[in-house]
């Protein structure tokens, strides 16, 4: 979410690294601003004495979490469409080479000199 919104009010440039060749790489992913585990869920439920209320989720039957996507991000050019479902293709796509593989200090200098200099 982060990302799409400064590209969208700043223009900034996004980068990012690697992905299969030849196929778009979308650099997003769940865009939301109040996200609430299992827990934090089932508590507030509880707290409000709604547990028994026939919309309420049942417990759950796994040891187990799952998180719940309260609000979205809604973009500045089209507002009647979540961030979300927008595809975002970054500006700046560079492959992995054997230097930024699996080290990040050498990944981070790459992108410093291709976006900086």
């Amino acid at each position: 979410m982060f990302s799409t919104l400064m590209f969208e009010r700043h223009q900034t440039q996004t980068a990012i690294f690697g992905g299969k060749p030849g196929e778009d790489v979308q650099y997003k992913g769940m865009a939301g601003n109040q996200v609430l585990e299992w827990f934090d869920i089932d508590s507030e439920i509880k707290t409000a004495n709604l547990k028994d209320d026939p919309l309420a989720p049942a417990d759950l039957l796994v040891s187990g979490d799952m998180r719940h996507n309260w609000r979205t991000a809604w973009s500045f050019f089209d507002e009647q469409k979540p961030i979300a479902y927008v595809s975002e293709l970054p500006q700046l796509r560079f492959p992995y080479t054997p230097e930024t593989y699996n080290n990040p200090q050498n990944l981070w200098l790459f992108a410093e000199k291709k976006l900086f200099d």
